[in-house]
């Protein structure tokens, strides 16, 4: 299958239509020029009205829109029997032959295959053993092909619908009998058959081959009902595309060893069905017709059935699915919610001369418009411009090296978030660890902004930009944290509250700068200074009050010089604990082992107090000193606060004890 037949039916039409005007239509011939075509449905063939199903009289602009679109052939349904008389000669009522007329000029003048038949002329099928009744059809094919004999070739006649109710023996009777009726004054007309029943691909093959050289075969599908008929369940399992394609080689295989071409007059979809599966089934049928030189007619009825919106001359999405599916087209796609906020689409491509791939998306209100444009090898497409319970809507639109463009077909996803943008889908609590490498889910711009846009060391979710790399003890921490990053953790405030704010960091190099941001303000900033390596962790903190509830934290880093960080923990502080520790305390050492001493610039200390991390009161002494020495010795390794008040004004440190 060259890329010229897969991708360009409308090309290959207009080139023979305008350079083989004066030659002869072989059935082959015929086939190629058909390629894409779609039904005038439900317009003709309604009950004793033109288009009394709801479409209303056929306008000569939906021939324009048809080749516009890029069909090039149209079958047009036409149901005689409510306008013929019920005597001999069975004429047909000449205001309705005008009116038939009238509408295959309009498509045959601008260059369309058209293909007429007898459509819903169930009189014939449920009384083919009366004699009055054949002859009552007959006369209506013969005054047709007469009407009709100086028509372009480009007009082809298909004997019958759908002939449910004949048996074998009865199909082979009337089409031998129409097609010899025919022959009489178009004798090289391209003339369709098929078998019984509903003209499936099985019953058109068990019927009788006619002896002649300008028949073509068709059949319709709707395979599987249930799903296309009737929008039960969905379409597109393995199992599903694998019958597709049997009964396609099947009737490929049956074609060719016969050497009669075959057109599928019908196929198609209720409206209503799942729409992802639908465009599915409409790209499948589409690509196999390709790929086994069997020409369509897709059904398009204004209704159930519908594809073109005729009144007001626009597409669904169908059509361009039907148009520009190629057997080179890239498949397989499927949408999911992607770390909470974000979309992602995945796809398979098979082949590999794309020159770039578009993807576009719209929405219920809006039409399809590019997003973003991707090289010939990405196979997926994250969309963070989303809103929550929205229909969003994406294509690809495939650009060739050749200049040739093709479609995948679309899909559609309802947008809801599954889970908080936690890590885990749970905001860590606060009292607490915030463990650094565990930040939101989200992509890039959304949970994280991180200066390279890949994760180097790629230790632990390398899949994302952040820099993660292992501890030499266990666990992870962030890496090579630089100016302009910032990275955002849901948590979980259980009480509001003053809380002292550890950071576990380490750094060779002094002077990284970083503040948090809380929904009620952000801290101070925290300056780094220098740990000794890279893996050595020192402990610096801050204080903040902070609301209860669940938010966002956002560590915005400042400075210029890289740093590392661990995890950060959350204490609840004293209530008498201001918001940010005061420097007029001299706390040394920091850390203790032992013994604290404790002294002010300040004046005299006149009571002095420490609490643990839970806030329990470990120490409580009332003094007229300017400095004193604390025994921590007994105290279990942590961190603690110290509150001192000089002049009837308190002041407030902390201290880490080994």
């Amino acid at each position: 299958m060259n890329l010229k037949y897969t991708l360009l039916f409308s090309a290959a039409a207009s080139f023979l239509i305008g350079h083989n005007v004066n030659a002869q239509l072989t059935p082959m011939e015929a086939n190629t020029l058909m390629g894409r075509g779609i039904n005038l449905g439900n317009t003709l063939e309604t009950p004793n009205t033109e288009g009394s199903w709801g479409n209303g009289p056929a306008k000569e602009y939906y021939f324009d829109d048809y080749k516009a679109a890029g069909f090039t052939n149209v079958r047009i349904p036409v149901k005689w029997g409510d306008h013929v008389s019920m005597t001999s000669p069975y004429a047909i009522d000449p205001t309705w032959f005008n009116r038939v007329e009238q509408i295959v000029d309009w498509g045959l003048a601008r260059g369309l295959i058209i293909t007429i038949n007898a459509h819903h002329d169930n009189w014939i099928k449920e009384n083919y053993g009366d004699p009055l009744m054949r002859a009552r059809f007959d006369s209506i094919w013969s005054q047709v092909a007469t009407r009709f004999r100086d028509k372009s070739e480009y007009l082809f006649f298909e004997i019958i619908n759908e002939p449910l109710g004949l048996t074998v023996d009865n199909i082979n009777d009337l089409n031998a009998r129409v097609l010899s009726i025919i022959r009489k004054t178009n004798p090289t007309r391209i003339v369709i058959y098929s078998g019984h029943e509903w003209s499936s691909a099985e019953r058109l093959m068990e019927a009788n081959i006619p002896n002649d050289d300008y028949v073509m075969g068709y059949y319709h599908s709707y395979d599987p009902w249930n799903f296309a008929g009737e929008a039960i369940g969905t379409w597109g399992t393995d199992a599903e595309y694998a019958a597709l394609e049997a009964r396609f080689a099947k009737v490929d295989s049956w074609s060719k060893a016969n050497n009669i071409p075959v057109t599928i007059s019908e196929f198609g979809t209720m409206g209503e069905c799942d729409y992802n599966s639908k465009m599915r089934f409409y790209a499948a049928y589409t690509e196999k017709s390709l790929n086994h030189n069997i020409s369509f007619s897709v059904w398009d009825d204004g209704g159930w059935f519908k594809m073109y919106l005729r009144s007001s001359r626009k597409w669904n999405d169908l059509k361009d699915v039907v148009i520009y599916t190629s057997n080179q087209s890239p498949t397989n796609l499927s949408l999911n919610v992607y770390n909470d906020s974000l979309v992602k689409l995945n796809w398979t491509n098979r082949f590999t001369d794309y020159d770039s791939i578009s993807v576009e998306r719209r929405t219920e209100y809006t039409s399809f418009a590019p997003v973003e444009s991707l090289d010939p090898g990405v196979s997926n497409y994250i969309d963070k411009n989303v809103l929550t319970n929205t229909y969003y809507y994406y294509r690809l639109i495939v650009h060739l090296k050749d200049g040739s463009v093709i479609h995948s077909y679309p899909v559609r996803i309802y947008f809801v978030p599954t889970q908080t943008g936690a890590f885990n889908g749970v905001p860590a609590t606060i009292p607490g660890i915030v463990q650094a490498e565990n930040y939101d889910l989200g992509e890039e711009g959304i949970a994280y902004h991180d200066s390279d846009g890949e994760n180097i060391p790629g230790d632990y979710r390398p899949d994302e930009a952040v820099d993660i790399e292992a501890r030499p003890d266990s666990g992870y921490q962030l890496t090579g944290i630089v100016s302009g990053e910032w990275i955002n953790y849901t948590v979980n405030v259980t009480q509001a509250g003053n809380y002292q704010i550890n950071y576990y960091l380490a750094t060779e190099k002094a002077n990284g700068i970083f503040y948090l941001e809380f929904k009620n303000g952000k801290t101070s900033n925290i300056r780094v200074p220098l740990t000794g390596s890279w893996t050595e962790l020192g402990v610096f903190s801050n204080n903040f009050f902070l609301e209860e509830g669940k938010q966002v934290v956002k560590l915005v880093v400042l400075g210029s010089y890289p740093f590392n960080l661990d995890r950060i923990e959350f204490i609840s502080a004293p209530n008498s604990v201001e918001n940010e520790i005061d420097n007029s305390l001299n706390v040394f050492p920091n850390p203790v082992s032992d013994k604290l001493q404790v002294s002010s610039n300040k004046g005299i200390i006149s009571s002095v107090r420490i609490y643990n991390s839970f806030g329990q009161k470990m120490y409580n002494s009332f003094t007229e000193v300017e400095s004193m020495i604390l025994p921590t010795e007994n105290y279990a390794p942590g961190i603690y606060f110290i509150e001192v008040e000089i002049n009837s004004v308190k002041y407030n440190s902390r201290f880490i004890k080994n």
